[in-house]
């Protein structure tokens, strides 16, 4: 798990440099995004959650993330706040990624200069990073919007399209709310994850054989913890009551399938047990809240499961 731990969070360092908490400006969000995730890095790090984490990292990892942190100019540990992603549709080349905070410049553009496919371009008056990502071998394309913002993309015109929405006048930005932008306003204070996204049944890509896609509309995630339980509260407005009930039954299928196979585990079954699913119509409601320690333990027990030696 220490392992795991650390690639994690070495891993979203790479991806979103360093950032640092500050409210995300509703209004950055295009009116054409179709989805949205927002992560809170910084209520992350004040959770139970994270402390139990925290305890399990090694010395030696420690190290390995005090190493990445002189390198880049940012503590992974202590300089992730949050990353917002959103996008128009399921092409994840049209996905944009804004991070919000404080980073070294000129460390990252020292690093950055060094890949092979390094290579500048303007737009707008504002220069344009371009690069591959040696872990994915996928283009990205980025910028500094401000000190304390960075936007990236991996092709060039949703990049363009922040430029243009962020050196726009402030009175041309829309201020009226997109049904992504109200899914912010409408998360608990202490959630850590916001997840909404729109027009479901156009992410089913080449699966017309997904119900919860094909015959889906918008879902709204909520996850976070309080007073030392972790919480996630789900709603998906379906096309009709029947499919509602389908998906509802789908999941109380998975639930028993996974109660039988741990079916000697009562920590298992306490935690299916949390997880309520209800229908009203063509709309679903799952809601679960369990303690953030137990649920830790939960998933140290699997992991060293899965990784027990063999002999």
């Amino acid at each position: 798990m220490k392992k795991t731990i650390f690639l994690l969070l070495s891993a979203v360092l790479l991806l979103a440099a360093s950032v640092r908490a500050e409210p995300l400006n509703p209004q950055l969000i295009p009116a054409d995004a179709k989805w949205l995730v927002h992560v809170d890095f910084n209520k992350f790090a004040q959770s139970e959650i994270w402390a139990l984490i925290n305890q399990e990292i090694s010395e030696k990892d420690r190290k390995k993330i005090d190493a990445v942190a002189t390198l880049l100019g940012s503590d992974p540990t202590k300089d992730l706040f949050g990353v917002t992603l959103f996008g128009p549709d399921a092409n994840e080349k049209n996905a944009v990624a804004i991070i919000n905070g404080r980073f070294n410049r000129e460390k990252l553009l020292s690093l950055l200069v060094l890949n092979d496919a390094y290579d500048e371009s303007k737009y707008h008056g504002q220069t344009l990073y371009h690069w591959v990502d040696e872990k994915d071998n996928k283009a990205k394309v980025g910028f500094f919007a401000t000190e304390t913002l960075i936007v990236i993309s991996q092709t060039e015109t949703p990049v363009q399209a922040m430029v243009d929405l962020l050196a726009g006048p402030a009175d041309s930005q829309s201020s009226e709310p997109t049904p992504l932008t109200s899914s912010l306003a409408k998360a608990p204070k202490d959630a850590i994850v916001v997840l909404a996204a729109n027009g479901l049944s156009k992410f089913r890509r080449n699966d017309e054989q997904n119900v919860f896609l094909q015959n889906s509309k918008t879902i709204m995630l909520f996850a976070g913890e309080t007073e030392g339980e972790l919480f996630l509260t789900a709603s998906l407005t379906t096309d009709s009551p029947e499919t509602a009930l389908q998906i509802e039954q789908a999941v109380n299928g998975m639930k028993a399938f996974i109660a039988l196979e741990n079916s000697e585990n009562p920590k298992i079954i306490s935690l299916l047990q949390a997880v309520t699913i209800k229908q009203n119509e063509n709309l679903l409601f799952l809601t679960t809240k369990y303690p953030s320690a137990e649920l830790f333990e939960i998933l140290k027990e699997k992991y060293h499961a899965i990784n027990k030696p063999i002999g």
